[in-house]
């Protein structure tokens, strides 16, 4: 089974996918683009509800920049027409309930 990895994301410029702006491809079959999409799934998490184990039900209103890296990362792949995603996480991250408002 072939895999295709992504390189590994380091400072601006640095590596082939830098070469296109992934916020700018269209999205296959849609009038927008992957950078227009995330931002409104961003929009989207700011009004869903989450059960926090100290507050009870809350809104998840500002995203931490951990689940952002992760949005950007899961749309730049997305973009390159990637749809099998590992994951390696630390504890405490906000991951995966953001994965699960996706």
């Amino acid at each position: 089974m072939f895999r295709r990895r992504l390189p590994h994301i380091g400072a601006e410029g640095d590596g082939p996918h830098d070469m296109t702006d992934w916020r700018a491809v269209p999205v296959p079959g849609r009038d927008t683009t992957w950078g227009q999409l995330r931002d409104r799934f961003v929009r989207f998490c700011g009004a869903a509800t989450i059960d926090a184990k100290e507050a009870g039900t809350m809104r998840m209103r500002r995203l931490y920049s951990s689940q952002l890296y992760l949005l950007d990362e899961l749309f730049r792949g997305l973009s390159e027409d990637c749809h099998d995603f590992v994951i390696v996480k630390a504890r405490q991250l906000g991951a995966s309930t953001v994965l699960w408002a996706l």
